[in-house]
């Protein structure tokens, strides 16, 4: 075999061609030209704060947060937290922005209900700190403390912190006149235009022996409070020269907290307002050319034409009650007592809470907010359902009935739509629930 040498140098030009040639390889995935953007947070534009205690057991508090968001979609509620520190809850409420998005920079209205965690809280004042705004309540189980904190609020003419120991209405009655109820806004007014000087100490007197002081009537059975306990609480310095005497009424809710329940105001005191006796009372009935009256209120019943007689019922508001007479003044109706009998029970006249009705046919329309009668006793909530202040869900919430339990039954819709239940704080009013039988269903008692 023939070998053949090749020089040193030509080895060394052949390796060096080798190393110039071009080499075929798979093209290189380009790198990312755009970066992603990551999104932006920040704080919630927080306008008001209010506060809803429900009427429920355990007690449950609820944080109403109202605000704006700065543009229509972009930006939207990322989380809401909540923190406890002594007598302060602490609610930040942080947003989230998409920089990519492209929205309206307009102004978004948001609304957001936060229950409050008040699991074993204890009798005190709280303020609830939502981004900076500021609202208090008072949560108080004691009568003793109550009473002294409701005084020291009357006197500093605190009118927010006043609220927060009303429940949804407040009733205010002239001493020997018939009163009414007005949500809380309407309450506060009246208070302020009519009845609270701006510099007149307010003075409680515990021992004041009320009974004596209202010739022999007992107190409670002025505003017929038949749920109890019950309290009243003397006060002088009422009134917007300051010699008003009054008389406050204090209750309890199912939760085992208090309110102020009402006020009964004697213009320039009782003594005045009694001149020594009971004046007679002209308890004659005339004929009239009304047959029935329709309650636009919750209506006490008395037992003669005038507040200072004893309570024995009431006409719920929406009720129809037949007519059997009036007094001498016009300013009372005399109607059928509640057990179907014609005696003396008498309701106020006043256009305010009873006006003249005609009784409903089954050819005409029930009046607007009208209880008609029912076979039905109770219903079983299928699941956790809200309570309304009227047949509709237009109407606020005012509690709830969760999931298995029963409730009282005490008239239905004219629509058929809604059961009329016995309220949160066991009286008979504007406390509606659907009928719907997926909401709730008729049952036997509990």
């Amino acid at each position: 075999m023939v070998k053949t040498k090749i020089p040193f140098h030509a080895t060394i030009f052949i390796l060096l061609m080798a190393a110039c040639a071009p080499l075929t390889a798979a093209p290189a995935t380009p790198s990312p030209s755009v970066t992603e953007e990551i999104p932006i947070t920040g704080m919630a534009i927080v306008q008001s704060v209010e506060i809803q205690i429900l009427e429920s057991q355990p007690l449950q508090v609820n944080a109403i947060i109202r605000g704006q968001l700065p543009d229509a979609g972009c930006t939207t509620i990322k989380s809401v937290d909540q923190a406890r520190d002594g007598n302060i809850f602490k609610v930040t409420l942080t947003t989230t922005t998409d920089p990519l998005a492209l929205c309206a920079q307009v102004l978004t209205p948001f609304e957001r209900v936060i229950a409050l965690d008040v699991k074993d809280l204890p009798s005190g004042t709280y303020i609830v700190n939502v981004n900076g705004i500021e609202v208090s309540f008072q949560r108080i189980a004691d009568i003793t403390s109550f009473k002294q904190s409701l005084v020291e609020v009357l006197n500093a003419r605190n009118y927010d912190l006043l609220k927060t120991l009303m429940d949804k209405s407040l009733m205010i009655a002239l001493y020997r006149s018939e009163g009414s109820a007005y949500d809380v806004e309407s309450a506060i007014e009246q208070l302020k235009l009519n009845h609270l000087n701006a510099t007149t100490p307010i003075t409680a007197d515990l021992n004041k022996d009320l009974t004596t002081l209202l010739n022999g009537i007992d107190p409670l059975s002025i505003f017929g409070l038949d749920v109890g306990p019950n309290f009243a609480l003397f006060l002088s310095g009422w009134g917007l020269d300051g010699k008003d005497e009054a008389i406050l009424y204090v209750n309890y809710l199912l939760d085992g907290s208090l309110y102020w329940h009402g006020v009964l105001v004697a213009k320039g005191g009782f003594a005045q307002s009694n001149n020594g006796s009971n004046p007679p009372a002209d308890i004659s009935v005339h004929a009239t050319d009304v047959e029935y009256i329709l309650a636009l209120k919750d209506v006490t019943i008395y037992s003669g034409p005038g507040s200072s007689f004893g309570v024995i019922g009431q006409v719920a508001s929406g009720q129809i009650a037949r007519v059997t007479g009036n007094d001498s003044n016009d300013g009372w109706w005399r109607i059928v007592c509640p057990d179907d009998s014609v005696g003396s029970c008498w309701v106020s006249a006043d256009p305010a809470l009873t006006q003249p009705t005609t009784v409903p046919h089954s050819n005409q329309p029930l009046p607007p907010g009208y209880s008609q009668p029912t076979t039905v006793k109770y219903v079983l909530a299928q699941k956790d359902i809200p309570i309304y202040g009227g047949a509709s869900t237009q109407y606020s919430v005012i509690g709830s009935i969760s999931s298995g339990q029963i409730a009282k039954v005490t008239g239905l819709s004219a629509d058929g739509n809604w059961w009329r239940v016995i309220c949160p704080d066991d009286t008979v009013g504007n406390c509606w629930v659907s009928s719907n039988p997926a909401d709730t269903q008729p049952t036997q008692s509990p």
